[in-house]
């Protein structure tokens, strides 16, 4: 047997084996698209503030608004399209924040006590212009808590009623507490789950330069199930998210999870200024429901803070059986 004839045509073959891998990598890219922002499609609902084209989504045409906040930093308000059941009886907003979801991608500030204020800014602008001088309501849900509390207590004179729903953290010495849970919840099953997602993500096709890792982000906001979020055997649709910010996620959430004293920011600073009715709702399975909240927030808030828990749901309670929170929004909105 010529050893030699043998060997060249099994080299020949791995050879043609990578280029044909690499061949069709390179047919295939491009070959999955995600949403593009405000920046690329024209046809996007959109509402300028400073600027910026915020993406905003309008529900019913009642004089009173609500404005919706979503979580993140980094997320989208999708999954927040429940709370449009409110809009019987009030114009919804529902908008994706700076740098994120389908508006347009942009620098994140370095610092975040500049990104806190930005995204502030923004939502004063949207207040501003649906509002036309009248006060409106708003629903912030975790980071979105945490940015209406921060309003809160810069413009209380803008805000009729307030619900916050969870937020992570108010006050910088909650960070570390906060950090602590969520590294003793993370599990390696879990984060092999989004394995796929990495292997697909050369095959997306960019336009703004994001749209990779953001299709990677997307792909983890729909992954979670069970604790430390949600109840036992509860799951987030899979459609949780049209399109995350990996970019506003990487500065903000993942400097914080290394080193907490990056969340410098009192969220609850100028509170007490606010004296109108306000909700903060709170679940009954996740790691910063009522519990959490009674022991590190409740005491920070104004006095008429009411305190309710939504029993048999975790923290997406506007998502995964949303009925019961926003029969509770709903009731305190009509007082």
């Amino acid at each position: 047997m010529n050893t030699d004839y043998v060997a060249k045509p099994i080299i020949g073959g791995r050879k043609f084996g990578w280029l044909s891998m690499l061949g069709v990598s390179m047919f295939f890219q491009g070959c999955i698209h995600i949403p593009q922002t405000t920046a690329f499609d024209a046809d996007l609902p959109r509402t300028i503030v400073d600027g910026y084209p915020l993406y905003t989504e309008q529900y019913g045409d009642r004089p009173d608004v609500v404005i919706v906040v979503h979580g993140g930093p980094g997320g989208d308000s999708k999954y927040l399209q429940s709370l449009s059941a409110l809009s019987d009886e009030y114009r919804v907003v529902l908008y994706d924040q700076r740098g994120t979801g389908l508006s347009a991608r942009e620098s994140v500030p370095a610092s975040f006590r500049d990104f806190v204020d930005r995204q502030i800014a923004d939502l004063d602008g949207l207040v501003d212009h649906f509002g036309q001088g009248r006060p409106v309501r708003l629903i912030g849900h975790s980071w979105g808590g945490m940015l209406v509390s921060a309003y809160l207590g810069r413009h209380p004179e803008k805000v009729s009623h307030a619900v916050i729903a969870e937020p992570g953290i108010l006050r910088p010495e909650v960070a570390p507490v906060f950090v602590k849970k969520l590294k003793e919840s993370q599990s390696i099953s879990a984060m092999l789950g989004i394995v796929p997602a990495f292997v697909k993500m050369i095959f997306v096709a960019s336009v703004d330069g994001h749209e990779r890792t953001d299709y990677v982000l997307t792909a983890m906001s729909g992954r979670s199930e069970g604790p430390p979020y949600l109840c036992p055997g509860d799951r987030m649709p899979a459609d949780f998210s049209r399109r995350s910010g990996y970019a506003v996620m990487k500065a903000t959430t993942m400097p914080m999870m290394d080193d907490p004293s990056v969340f410098n920011v009192d969220l609850t600073d100028g509170l007490n200024r606010y004296n109108r009715p306000l909700l903060l709702l709170s679940s009954e399975c996740s790691f910063i429901g009522y519990d959490y909240q009674e022991q590190y927030h409740r005491s920070y808030l104004p006095a008429q803070t009411e305190h309710v828990k939504v029993a048999q749901n975790g923290h997406t309670m506007f998502t995964v059986r949303p009925d019961a929170a926003i029969a509770l929004v709903r009731g305190f909105f009509r007082r």
